[in-house]
């Protein structure tokens, strides 16, 4: 059995089993990492096609 020394927890029976484990717990991280970046950059695109918008419609000043 393999403790994380940190926690003392069960991390794993063998050595195989840990290092997936850590690899699982990496991965899922960064999934929520990349979906956290996705819903800011959904807005930011969303604020942008609003802002295209509002040019577009604004009349144009004839001189």
């Amino acid at each position: 059995m393999i403790e994380d020394k940190k926690l003392g927890l069960k991390v794993a029976e063998n050595p195989v089993e840990e290092l997936w484990t850590r690899v699982q717990e990496a991965t899922t991280g960064r999934i929520k990492e990349l979906k956290n970046t996705l819903i800011v950059e959904e807005a930011f695109l969303k604020m942008c096609e609003e802002q295209l918008k509002k040019s577009i419609e604004k009349p144009k000043m004839v001189g």
